[in-house]
């Protein structure tokens, strides 16, 4: 009996120690897992901070093409109102030009 109990206490012995071992085992991977999460976590928010600042940059842009565009529509409306303006004086002229023809061949 007493090498039963002697068997089953080094027994226990080792249940225990390899139950420690164990846990030692999975805290090192639980504090390599909480590293890696913490590094991922970093290169996320630097990411988030990047797609921020690219977006933002994006839109600068974009506000500056838009307000490009509208300056040429602008310049575009008013070459096209001089432009109608000078036609309409050209025309205008023209006509008074045939009336003095007219008027000089029936003279």
């Amino acid at each position: 009996i007493t090498t039963l109990k002697e068997e089953f206490a080094a027994e226990k012995q080792s249940i225990r120690e390899e139950f420690f071992r164990e846990i030692e085992a999975n805290g090192a991977e639980v504090e390599m897992l909480a590293r890696e999460k913490n590094v991922l976590e970093d290169t996320l928010g630097a990411l988030q901070k990047e797609h921020a600042r690219s977006e933002g940059h994006l839109k600068e842009k974009l506000n500056k093409v838009k307000e490009d565009v509208n300056g040429m529509k602008k310049m575009q409306e008013f070459q096209y109102a001089d432009l109608k303006r000078r036609n309409e004086e050209l025309t205008s002229e023209n006509s008074s030009l045939e009336v003095l023809m007219l008027k000089k061949a029936n003279e």
